[in-house]
């Protein structure tokens, strides 16, 4: 439940953005990189892992995701309580590595909770049909051209838009498995996309 990051807004509705990081990656690496292009767009929440990794330099997830769940929805709380301008009818739940893994259980896990869904590194498996059910409207999938994903993660774009389904493939530049330094500005063009779909039938193309 602790919040090691967070930008909120100063006046009008804003929409909630949460992220789970990575083992050994801390919020500081994985969500303040693109903080600027969260605060442009709502309100920035980075819940930290319950252990140390084994390397021990950072944080980890060690719950099951249904504790982790738990663990994000008392962060979400705790802001919404000091900054009662977030909401969350347009909430978006960004993954990097492993908790994109986490972040794709619980936004299918909770209909209606996540309406949209991005996932940083990770090879997450994801289909039109669960995604719908789980009432989430779009995906971004996010993969740096050094590591190996960039194929695994095109494919899985390509399959759900053949289904309908509203995704998007985002290569990040010269980078492995880490965030690239243009993160922020593929950010805020892809929390531009997620907009587009508000208010429309969930996993609808418009």
């Amino acid at each position: 439940g602790r919040v090691a990051f967070l930008r909120a807004p100063a006046g009008a509705a804003s929409r909630l953005i949460a992220a789970l990081h990575g083992v050994c990656t801390p919020p500081s690496q994985t969500c303040a990189p693109w903080a600027r292009a969260a605060s442009a767009a709502g309100a920035l929440v980075c819940p930290v892992g319950d252990a140390v990794c084994d390397a021990g330099w950072g944080p980890s997830w060690e719950k099951p995701w249904t504790e982790v769940s738990a663990d994000l929805e008392l962060a979400v709380a705790r802001t919404m309580a000091l900054h009662p301008a977030v909401e969350r009818r347009h909430a978006v739940l960004v993954g990097f590595s492993r908790g994109a893994y986490l972040a794709a259980r619980i936004a299918q896990g909770h209909p209606g909770r996540w309406p949209y869904l991005i996932v940083q590194e990770a090879d997450v498996s994801l289909s039109a049909a669960a995604l719908r059910r789980a009432g989430v409207r779009a995906v971004a999938l996010f993969a740096g051209e050094w590591g190996n994903l960039v194929a695994p993660l095109e494919r899985t774009a390509e399959a759900l838009t053949r289904e309908g389904f509203p995704a998007r493939f985002v290569r990040m530049g010269r980078v492995g498995h880490d965030l690239s330094a243009d993160i922020d500005a593929l950010m805020a063009s892809t929390l531009a996309w997620l907009a587009t779909f508000d208010d429309t039938t969930p996993g609808a193309l418009h």
